[in-house]
């Protein structure tokens, strides 16, 4: 039996996932340093056809999208993010009214998000793929643990949007483009996102989104 393991999140998160290392025939990850500091493959995530099936549109209903769980600074980050547009689309998932008290008020995490800014039934595939549609740019803000780029950043890949995203090491992937990326932290001022929302999308060459579609993925995984 050949073994094939892929991460999909850190190892800072899950621990254990390391003894599966040496019982594996080939183990992948989609976090740079892991892969670097364990010597595995490195390889990012992906996008499936319906992102890459989405036309550009330019009678946008939406300046700024964001779709993801509720956690850390996200809703801080997205409320500022967004606070000059009337034209966004914000949605903020928790799995249950217990873990959304429990982040509230144990972990004190969602200080400053009140109860009807989330939702705790998640959006169906097809309604996600109708908003990305309907946006300019799509806000994906990653976990403060992870460096590694989030399925959302790849699929706004394949479905040719811009975004706007804390994630800093997506600079040095090849199909970082500055009209089309905008990396954020907290010295990033209104103008320079005022400024970014005026540019527009830049065609990247045909074999970067090839590589980064699902097909190419299951193939550098199994071959």
């Amino acid at each position: 039996m050949k073994i094939i393991t892929y991460m999909w999140d850190s190892f800072k998160n899950k621990k254990s996932s390391k003894e599966y290392i040496n019982v594996s025939d080939s183990f992948f990850t989609f976090d740079p340093r892991d892969a670097k500091d364990n010597e595995v493959s490195f390889m990012p995530l992906f996008y499936v056809h319906e992102y890459k099936n989405i036309k550009s549109n330019y009678n946008y209903n939406y300046q700024f999208s964001f779709i993801g769980t509720a956690h850390s600074e996200r809703f801080n980050i997205v409320k500022e993010i967004t606070k000059n547009s009337n034209s966004n689309y914000l949605f903020f998932y928790c799995p249950s009214k217990f873990v959304y008290l429990y982040k509230k008020y144990i972990k004190k995490e969602l200080n400053d998000v009140k109860f009807r800014n989330v939702s705790f039934s998640p959006m169906q595939r097809e309604q996600i793929i109708q908003v990305v549609h309907d946006s300019n740019i799509v806000i994906d803000i990653s976990h403060p643990s992870q460096i590694g780029l989030t399925m959302r950043s790849i699929e706004m890949l394949g479905a040719r949007k811009k975004i706007i995203t804390t994630n800093t090491e997506i600079r040095t992937y090849d199909f970082y483009h500055p009209s089309n990326i905008l990396c954020i932290d907290q010295n990033t001022t209104q103008y320079q996102i005022d400024e970014f929302i005026k540019l527009q999308y830049h065609e990247l060459p045909s074999d970067i989104y090839k590589d980064y579609n699902i097909n190419s993925w299951i193939k550098k995984l199994f071959i």
